[in-house]
């Protein structure tokens, strides 16, 4: 888990299985703190046969900026993946 600095905000990886792996950002609300709700996920939509996902928070930049990492692999052989 990942705290801002501000410590309003923490994002952990949340996994779905061995091949898929999504973060999930929280934000304070008074004494609570709630989900960050999105349109889609908190990813990059690749181009091409996904097989593996996996998207996962590095740090907080600022308390309202998250870097990620977002690593692929596709379908198809010889090995290619993205990150």
């Amino acid at each position: 888990m990942i705290w801002s600095q501000d410590s309003k905000w923490f994002a952990f990886p949340f996994s779905e299985g061995h091949r898929v792996t999504y973060t999930h950002v929280y934000h304070r609300s008074g004494d609570d703190f709630t989900r960050l709700e999105t349109e889609d996920e908190v990813r990059v939509d690749a181009k091409g046969d996904v097989r593996n996902e996996y998207v996962t928070p590095i740090r907080w930049i600022n308390p309202s900026v998250l870097l990620l990492e977002q690593y692929d692999i596709f379908r198809g052989g010889e090995g290619k993946d993205a990150t």
